[in-house]
C-alpha cells in the first residue's frame, strides 16, 4: 500500500511497476532491441575494474559510497550497517525460538534484496535502501549482544571498560552519520535560496553546470525539436523539449550510426530518421570516448569529424556543455 503510488506512477511511465528492476520481463521488446550488457561487463569496460574488485562489490558498496559518483553507487552507506549484524548472530542458538526466527528473516530480505537489485541494474544505494531498516534492527541485537557479554564479565573495572569501550564505537558509528548531514546540509545551502538572496536559477546553477544550456534549449529551441543527449549521466529535468538519451542499456545510437556509415551524410540521416534535431553533449567526456580506439577505430574518428565538420552547428556552449543543431534542422 505505502509503495503502490510509486508503482503506478513507474508503470505509467514506463510500463514497468518497478522500474529499474527486471525492466526486460515487463518490456521485452525494448530489452531485444537493446541487447543490454551486464552489470560486470559494464563495470570492466567503464570502470576498469578487475574482477576481484567486482567480487567485492557487495562489502566495497559499504566502504566506499560517494555522492555523485556512479562508480562508486552514488550514495554513503554507514560501514556499521554490515559488520553489526553479524554479532546479533553470535550464540544464536541461546535465543528463544521466535527470537531466531525474526532474525534469520530479516537477514533473508536484506540478502535477497540486495541480490535482486544487484544482478538486476548498476549498483547504487538508492536501489538497495530498502534493507537499510532490517540491518538497522541486526544492529541492535548485535549491540545487545555485546551488552550481554559485557555483564558477564566477573570483574568490575573491565565491565565499566567494555561498556566505556562499546559507548565510544557506538559514539564514533553515529558521529559518521552526523558529518554525512552536516557536509550534505553545507552543500544543499538552503537559507540563501529560501531568503531570497539567491535567485532559482543562480541556486540551480550551483548544482548542475548543464544548467545554463538547459534554460537556452528552452528559451530558443522551436518546441518541436528533439534532442539527443550524449553524456548527460540520465538527466534532463530541466529540459521542456523532448530529448532521447545517447546510451539506452549501454548501447550508443551514434556509434552504431558511425559503425554502419561510409560518409557523413549517411549518420545525418540515421539521425534524422530517428526524429533527431539537435544535439546536446558534454564534451570532456565525449572527446575522450571518441579517441578511444576501443570505441571508435582511426576511420571512424575521421568520418565522425567530418560529420561535425560540414553537418552539425554549434549554438551555444557553457561549462563544458554544448546544444547543436543538425544541418536543415528546426531553428
Amino acid at each position: 500500500l505505502v509503495f503502490s503510488p510509486w508503482a503506478i506512477r513507474n508503470y505509467l511511465w514506463t510500463n514497468n511497476p518497478v522500474y529499474p528492476l527486471y525492466d526486460p520481463f515487463f518490456n521485452p521488446q525494448e530489452a531485444i532491441k537493446s541487447q543490454s550488457v551486464d552489470l560486470f561487463t559494464f563495470r570492466s569496460l567503464v570502470y576498469h575494474e578487475p574482477w576481484w574488485q567486482m567480487a567485492l562489490l557487495p562489502i566495497r558498496v559499504f566502504l566506499q559510497g560517494q555522492d555523485g559518483s556512479p562508480q562508486f553507487f552514488d550514495g554513503k552507506l554507514n560501514p556499521f550497517l554490515l559488520l553489526l549484524p553479524f554479532l546479533a548472530f553470535y550464540h544464536m542458538r541461546e535465543d528463544p525460538p521466535l527470537l531466531r526466527n525474526e532474525k534469520k528473516i530479516l537477514l533473508s530480505y536484506a540478502c535477497l534484496f540486495f541480490a535482486t537489485a544487484f544482478f538486476t541494474s548498476d549498483m547504487r544505494i538508492r536501489y538497495i535502501s530498502p534493507i537499510i531498516p532490517p540491518l538497522v534492527l541486526l544492529s541492535i541485537f548485535g549491540l545487545k549482544k555485546i551488552v550481554v557479554l559485557i555483564s558477564k564479565l566477573r570483574e568490575r573495572r573491565l565491565r565499566c571498560a567494555g561498556l566505556a569501550l562499546l559507548i565510544l564505537v557506538l559514539s564514533f558509528c553515529l558521529s559518521l552519520n552526523a558529518y554525512y548531514i552536516l557536509n550534505q546540509y553545507k552543500h544543499v545551502d538552503p537559507f540563501g535560496y529560501l531568503s531570497g538572496a539567491v535567485s532559482r536559477d543562480e541556486y540551480i546553477d550551483k548544482y548542475l553546470p548543464e544548467y545554463p544550456v538547459m534554460r537556452y534549449i528552452n528559451r530558443s529551441l522551436n518546441p518541436e525539436a528533439k534532442i539527443l543527449f550524449l553524456f548527460m549521466g540520465n538527466r534532463g529535468y530541466y529540459c521542456d523539449r523532448e530529448y532521447v538519451f545517447d546510451m539506452v542499456h549501454n548501447r550508443s545510437l551514434l556509434r552504431q550510426l558511425v559503425k554502419g556509415s561510409s560518409k557523413p551524410e549517411e549518420i545525418l540521416q540515421g539521425l534524422k530518421d530517428n526524429g533527431i534535431t539537435h544535439m546536446l553533449i558534454r564534451y570532456d567526456i565525449f572527446d575522450r570516448w571518441v579517441k578511444d580506439e576501443d570505441h571508435f577505430t582511426i576511420r571512424d574518428q575521421e568520418l565522425l569529424a567530418r560529420f561535425f565538420k560540414g553537418h552539425v552547428e554549434l549554438l551555444y556552449f557553457k561549462w563544458g556543455y554544448g546544444v547543436s543543431r543538425l544541418e536543415h534542422s528546426l531553428s
